[in-house]
């Protein structure tokens, strides 16, 4: 994802704040482009089941506020929380914390949600570095708001479906981000 100076000053401004609440557009905004910036340094791996290039992390990032008030900006990963070595040093930048591991295979978003449940808190802004699957797009929608990232019903009612290609997904001759495969 490349950045404009105006969205580099705007993230600038938001990051700024700090431990101050942001407002509500400024939430979506940072959920979005979070997942989406950690999204890309997630690395690639050769799938033989599906033969292609996958991502088998999904990172996702949300704010919320605790029972006592305070704003937390969060990230997650998918499968058993596992943040990707590679991730970890966009952490601090973002200026986010990483939810608790619970040992459990689930999607990101999931995780996200049950956290924000298990703490008493309120969800204001969810985002995926890959599309939101329909159960997990149901899940953050019982929460009241909507995903700040593209979702798979988002993306087949607006431009239809692509033979069966995802993001987080290369076919053999498109190779990893890195080069071709050896």
């Amino acid at each position: 994802m490349i950045f404009e100076p105006d969205d580099i000053a705007r993230l600038q401004r938001i990051t700024k704040r700090g431990k101050d609440h942001l407002q509500a557009p400024e939430r979506q905004d940072w959920a979005r482009r979070c997942s989406s910036d950690l999204q890309e340094h997630v690395p690639w791996v050769w799938s033989e089941r599906r033969q292609a290039w996958i991502q088998k992390t999904c990172m996702s990032a949300m704010v919320l506020t605790d029972a006592a008030g305070v704003e937390h900006r969060m990230v997650m990963a998918s499968a058993r929380g596992v943040i990707p070595k590679e991730v970890m040093p966009y952490l601090k930048a973002w200026g986010a914390t990483v939810v608790p591991k619970d040992g459990e295979r689930k999607h990101a978003e999931i995780r996200g949600v049950d956290y924000v449940e298990e703490i008493g808190g309120t969800l204001h802004a969810i985002g995926a570095g890959l599309d939101v699957c329909d159960p997990c797009d149901d899940r953050v929608r019982s929460k009241g708001i909507r995903p700040s990232t593209l979702t798979q019903r988002d993306r087949a009612a607006n431009r239809g479906t692509i033979a069966g290609l995802t993001p987080g997904y290369r076919t053999p001759d498109q190779g990893p981000k890195k080069g071709p495969r050896k």
